[in-house]
């Protein structure tokens, strides 16, 4: 039995149209887009604490106070 995987490359060999072929190539970039994750260590984790919890606590200023000061 074909797993998806097989079927959609299947499918996708089928394919002659360059518009399709392209937006499918599009829609798998932007998934590799989206599951891309930022590494941090240890150190980076720690100097975001900080902001975090001002941010929860609603210290924080908008862009346009910033702006407007």
């Amino acid at each position: 039995m074909s797993t998806l995987k097989e079927n959609i490359i299947k499918g996708i060999l089928e394919i002659n149209d360059e518009r399709v072929l392209r937006s499918i190539q599009n829609l798998i970039h932007r998934v590799e887009d989206a599951t891309k994750h930022i590494q941090i260590n240890n150190q980076q984790k720690i100097a975001f604490e900080e902001p975090r919890k001002d941010h929860k606590k609603g210290d924080f200023h908008s862009a346009d106070d910033l702006f407007n000061d």
